[in-house]
Protein backbone atom coordinates (compact mmCIF):
# COMPACT_ATOMS: atom_id res chain seq x y z
CA UNK A 1 0.00 0.00 0.00
CA UNK A 2 1.32 3.27 -0.94
CA UNK A 3 2.22 5.99 1.40
CA UNK A 4 -0.72 8.36 2.09
CA UNK A 5 1.53 11.38 1.76
CA UNK A 6 2.52 10.34 -1.77
CA UNK A 7 -1.10 9.98 -2.82
CA UNK A 8 -2.00 13.43 -1.50
CA UNK A 9 0.92 15.02 -3.40
CA UNK A 10 -0.07 13.39 -6.67
CA UNK A 11 -3.67 14.49 -6.27
CA UNK A 12 -2.59 18.04 -5.59
CA UNK A 13 -0.30 18.09 -8.67
CA UNK A 14 -3.08 16.84 -10.92
CA UNK A 15 -5.39 19.55 -9.66
CA UNK A 16 -2.86 22.20 -10.76
CA UNK A 17 -2.14 20.69 -14.20
CA UNK A 18 -5.71 20.25 -15.40
CA UNK A 19 -6.84 23.96 -15.31
CA UNK A 20 -3.63 25.07 -17.03
CA UNK A 21 -4.14 22.53 -19.80
CA UNK A 22 -7.72 23.73 -20.22
CA UNK A 23 -6.59 27.30 -20.56
CA UNK A 24 -3.89 26.36 -23.14
CA UNK A 25 -6.37 24.90 -25.62
CA UNK A 26 -5.99 26.81 -28.97
CA UNK A 27 -8.83 29.10 -29.97
CA UNK A 28 -9.92 30.02 -33.52
CA UNK A 29 -7.01 31.06 -35.73
CA UNK A 30 -6.85 34.87 -36.41
CA UNK A 31 -5.50 35.74 -39.86
CA UNK A 32 -2.52 38.13 -39.96
CA UNK A 33 -3.21 41.82 -40.87
CA UNK A 34 -3.07 42.66 -44.55
CA UNK A 35 0.03 44.45 -45.73
CA UNK A 36 -0.28 48.12 -46.83
CA UNK A 37 0.40 48.71 -50.57
CA UNK A 38 3.98 49.58 -51.22
CA UNK A 39 4.74 53.26 -51.89
CA UNK A 40 6.11 53.49 -55.45
CA UNK A 41 8.11 56.59 -54.63
CA UNK A 42 9.61 55.05 -51.54
CA UNK A 43 10.48 51.87 -53.41
CA UNK A 44 12.66 53.76 -55.88
CA UNK A 45 16.27 54.17 -54.92
CA UNK A 46 16.85 57.61 -53.50
CA UNK A 47 19.64 59.83 -54.78
CA UNK A 48 22.52 60.37 -52.42
CA UNK A 49 22.01 63.45 -50.28
CA UNK A 50 24.26 66.36 -51.08
CA UNK A 51 26.71 67.24 -48.39
CA UNK A 52 27.04 70.91 -49.51
CA UNK A 53 25.28 73.45 -47.35
CA UNK A 54 22.32 75.10 -49.14
CA UNK A 55 22.97 78.68 -50.26
CA UNK A 56 20.27 81.14 -49.39
CA UNK A 57 19.04 83.13 -52.38
CA UNK A 58 19.50 86.87 -51.99
CA UNK A 59 16.30 88.74 -51.26
CA UNK A 60 14.80 90.58 -54.22
CA UNK A 61 15.87 94.20 -54.42
CA UNK A 62 13.12 96.59 -53.52
CA UNK A 63 12.91 100.15 -54.65
CA UNK A 64 13.67 102.70 -51.92
CA UNK A 65 10.68 104.42 -50.39
CA UNK A 66 11.16 108.18 -50.58
CA UNK A 67 9.55 110.56 -48.15
CA UNK A 68 9.20 114.12 -49.35
CA UNK A 69 7.09 117.19 -48.79
CA UNK A 70 3.90 117.70 -50.73
CA UNK A 71 4.74 119.15 -54.12
CA UNK A 72 3.28 122.49 -55.22
CA UNK A 73 1.68 122.91 -58.64
CA UNK A 74 4.03 123.21 -61.57
CA UNK A 75 5.35 126.77 -61.97
CA UNK A 76 3.41 128.66 -64.60
CA UNK A 77 6.39 130.77 -65.73
CA UNK A 78 9.85 129.63 -66.72
CA UNK A 79 11.50 133.07 -66.61
CA UNK A 80 12.82 132.61 -70.14
CA UNK A 81 11.09 135.72 -71.45
CA UNK A 82 12.61 137.92 -68.76
CA UNK A 83 16.05 136.44 -69.36
CA UNK A 84 15.82 137.06 -73.12
CA UNK A 85 14.68 140.62 -72.46
CA UNK A 86 17.64 141.15 -70.12
CA UNK A 87 20.04 139.90 -72.81
CA UNK A 88 18.46 142.22 -75.39
CA UNK A 89 18.65 145.26 -73.12
CA UNK A 90 22.28 144.44 -72.29
CA UNK A 91 23.04 144.36 -76.00
CA UNK A 92 21.39 147.75 -76.40
CA UNK A 93 23.50 149.08 -73.54
CA UNK A 94 26.69 147.99 -75.28
CA UNK A 95 25.45 149.49 -78.56
CA UNK A 96 24.81 152.79 -76.79
CA UNK A 97 28.28 152.74 -75.33
CA UNK A 98 29.88 152.15 -78.72
CA UNK A 99 27.79 154.91 -80.31
CA UNK A 100 28.90 157.30 -77.58
CA UNK A 101 32.58 156.38 -78.07
CA UNK A 102 32.44 156.54 -81.86
CA UNK A 103 30.71 159.88 -81.86
CA UNK A 104 33.10 161.38 -79.30
CA UNK A 105 36.18 160.14 -81.15
CA UNK A 106 34.92 161.71 -84.40
CA UNK A 107 34.94 165.22 -82.91
CA UNK A 108 37.99 167.29 -83.93
CA UNK A 109 40.45 168.33 -81.29
CA UNK A 110 39.56 172.01 -81.62
CA UNK A 111 35.93 171.40 -80.64
CA UNK A 112 35.81 171.36 -76.90
CA UNK A 113 32.22 172.35 -76.22
CA UNK A 114 28.77 172.11 -77.75
CA UNK A 115 29.05 175.56 -79.35
CA UNK A 116 31.43 174.34 -82.03
CA UNK A 117 30.40 173.07 -85.44
CA UNK A 118 30.26 169.54 -84.11
CA UNK A 119 28.05 170.38 -81.17
CA UNK A 120 25.36 167.95 -82.33
CA UNK A 121 27.84 165.07 -82.19
CA UNK A 122 28.90 166.14 -78.75
CA UNK A 123 25.32 166.10 -77.56
CA UNK A 124 24.76 162.69 -79.15
CA UNK A 125 27.81 161.27 -77.45
CA UNK A 126 26.72 162.70 -74.11
CA UNK A 127 23.19 161.29 -74.46
CA UNK A 128 24.31 157.74 -75.30
CA UNK A 129 26.92 157.87 -72.55
CA UNK A 130 24.10 158.24 -70.03
CA UNK A 131 21.74 155.86 -71.82
CA UNK A 132 24.21 152.95 -71.58
CA UNK A 133 24.26 152.62 -67.74
CA UNK A 134 20.52 153.22 -67.52
CA UNK A 135 19.90 150.40 -69.98
CA UNK A 136 22.23 148.11 -68.05
CA UNK A 137 20.41 148.90 -64.80
CA UNK A 138 17.16 147.95 -66.56
CA UNK A 139 18.73 144.65 -67.60
CA UNK A 140 19.65 143.98 -63.98
CA UNK A 141 16.05 144.64 -62.98
CA UNK A 142 14.91 142.07 -65.54
CA UNK A 143 17.48 139.36 -64.86
CA UNK A 144 16.81 139.14 -61.12
CA UNK A 145 13.12 138.04 -61.35
CA UNK A 146 13.97 136.04 -64.46
CA UNK A 147 16.63 134.13 -62.52
CA UNK A 148 14.21 133.48 -59.67
CA UNK A 149 11.53 132.08 -62.00
CA UNK A 150 14.05 130.03 -63.95
CA UNK A 151 15.54 128.62 -60.73
CA UNK A 152 12.12 127.57 -59.43
CA UNK A 153 11.20 125.94 -62.73
CA UNK A 154 14.46 123.98 -63.01
CA UNK A 155 14.29 122.97 -59.34
CA UNK A 156 10.76 121.68 -59.83
CA UNK A 157 11.89 119.67 -62.85
CA UNK A 158 14.73 118.14 -60.84
CA UNK A 159 12.46 117.14 -57.95
CA UNK A 160 9.55 115.75 -59.98
CA UNK A 161 10.95 114.58 -63.33
CA UNK A 162 14.60 113.87 -62.59
CA UNK A 163 15.92 116.74 -64.71
CA UNK A 164 19.71 117.25 -64.72
CA UNK A 165 20.93 118.58 -61.40
CA UNK A 166 22.33 122.09 -61.26
CA UNK A 167 24.96 123.31 -58.86
CA UNK A 168 22.67 125.85 -57.26
CA UNK A 169 24.96 126.52 -54.32
CA UNK A 170 27.94 127.07 -56.59
CA UNK A 171 25.96 129.51 -58.74
CA UNK A 172 24.81 131.32 -55.62
CA UNK A 173 28.34 131.77 -54.27
CA UNK A 174 29.86 132.64 -57.65
CA UNK A 175 27.08 135.09 -58.43
CA UNK A 176 27.47 136.85 -55.09
CA UNK A 177 31.23 137.23 -55.64
CA UNK A 178 30.87 138.50 -59.22
CA UNK A 179 28.08 140.88 -58.30
CA UNK A 180 29.96 142.31 -55.32
CA UNK A 181 33.32 142.73 -57.05
CA UNK A 182 32.11 144.33 -60.27
CA UNK A 183 29.48 146.50 -58.63
CA UNK A 184 32.27 147.93 -56.47
CA UNK A 185 34.44 148.42 -59.57
CA UNK A 186 31.63 150.18 -61.40
CA UNK A 187 31.05 152.52 -58.46
CA UNK A 188 34.78 153.23 -58.19
CA UNK A 189 34.90 154.31 -61.86
CA UNK A 190 31.94 156.70 -61.61
CA UNK A 191 33.92 159.67 -60.21
CA UNK A 192 35.58 159.90 -63.63
CA UNK A 193 32.38 161.58 -64.80
CA UNK A 194 33.13 164.43 -62.44
CA UNK A 195 36.47 164.88 -64.16
CA UNK A 196 34.84 165.40 -67.55
CA UNK A 197 35.48 161.92 -68.93
CA UNK A 198 32.00 161.63 -70.38
CA UNK A 199 31.99 162.62 -74.01
CA UNK A 200 35.37 164.17 -74.74
CA UNK A 201 38.45 162.05 -75.12
CA UNK A 202 40.80 164.98 -74.65
CA UNK A 203 39.41 165.89 -71.25
CA UNK A 204 39.77 162.24 -70.19
CA UNK A 205 43.54 162.11 -70.65
CA UNK A 206 43.63 161.08 -74.31
CA UNK A 207 42.02 158.56 -76.61
CA UNK A 208 43.42 155.48 -74.86
CA UNK A 209 42.27 156.57 -71.42
CA UNK A 210 38.84 157.49 -72.74
CA UNK A 211 38.30 154.15 -74.53
CA UNK A 212 39.64 152.26 -71.51
CA UNK A 213 37.25 154.04 -69.19
CA UNK A 214 34.21 153.51 -71.42
CA UNK A 215 34.88 149.81 -71.95
CA UNK A 216 35.85 149.23 -68.31
CA UNK A 217 32.72 150.77 -66.87
CA UNK A 218 30.51 148.96 -69.40
CA UNK A 219 32.12 145.60 -68.67
CA UNK A 220 31.75 146.18 -64.91
CA UNK A 221 28.07 146.99 -65.30
CA UNK A 222 27.46 143.92 -67.46
CA UNK A 223 29.26 141.54 -65.12
CA UNK A 224 27.37 143.00 -62.19
CA UNK A 225 24.14 142.15 -64.01
CA UNK A 226 25.37 138.62 -64.71
CA UNK A 227 26.29 138.13 -61.05
CA UNK A 228 22.82 139.24 -59.96
CA UNK A 229 21.21 136.74 -62.32
CA UNK A 230 23.43 133.86 -61.15
CA UNK A 231 22.78 134.68 -57.51
CA UNK A 232 18.99 134.90 -57.90
CA UNK A 233 18.90 131.64 -59.88
CA UNK A 234 21.00 129.80 -57.29
CA UNK A 235 18.85 131.01 -54.39
CA UNK A 236 15.57 129.95 -56.05
CA UNK A 237 16.94 126.59 -57.23
CA UNK A 238 18.39 125.63 -53.86
CA UNK A 239 15.27 126.73 -52.03
CA UNK A 240 13.01 124.60 -54.27
CA UNK A 241 15.25 121.55 -54.03
CA UNK A 242 15.62 121.85 -50.26
CA UNK A 243 11.90 122.42 -49.65
CA UNK A 244 10.39 119.78 -51.92
CA UNK A 245 13.27 117.37 -52.52
CA UNK A 246 13.66 113.93 -50.95
CA UNK A 247 14.36 114.17 -47.23
CA UNK A 248 14.37 110.49 -46.14
CA UNK A 249 14.81 107.35 -48.26
CA UNK A 250 14.14 103.81 -46.97
CA UNK A 251 15.68 100.87 -48.80
CA UNK A 252 16.69 97.24 -48.27
CA UNK A 253 20.11 96.46 -46.84
CA UNK A 254 21.84 93.10 -46.75
CA UNK A 255 25.26 91.66 -46.04
CA UNK A 256 26.65 88.22 -45.25
CA UNK A 257 24.22 86.63 -42.83
CA UNK A 258 22.30 89.82 -42.07
CA UNK A 259 19.42 91.73 -43.65
CA UNK A 260 17.72 94.96 -42.71
CA UNK A 261 16.55 98.38 -43.81
CA UNK A 262 18.74 101.39 -44.58
CA UNK A 263 17.63 104.92 -43.85
CA UNK A 264 19.21 107.81 -45.76
CA UNK A 265 18.28 111.31 -44.67
CA UNK A 266 19.02 114.90 -45.56
CA UNK A 267 18.67 117.44 -42.80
Amino acid sequence: MSNPRTIVALAFGLSLIMPAAARAEPGPEVPPPAQWPADPVASEPSAPASTAAPTAAPPPAAAPVELRSALPPKPAFTGRGLMIAAYAVTGFSWLSRFIAMGTALSIPANCGDIDCAFGARLQTSLAFTYIAPLAQATATGLVIPGGVLKGRFDGYGFVTAGAPARNGRGLLVAGAVVFGVFTAASIALRPAFLLGCTNNARSCGGTGAYVGYMLGVQASDTLSTAGAGMMSYGIAYQNTKRTYGTKVALGPWSSRGAHGVSVTGRF
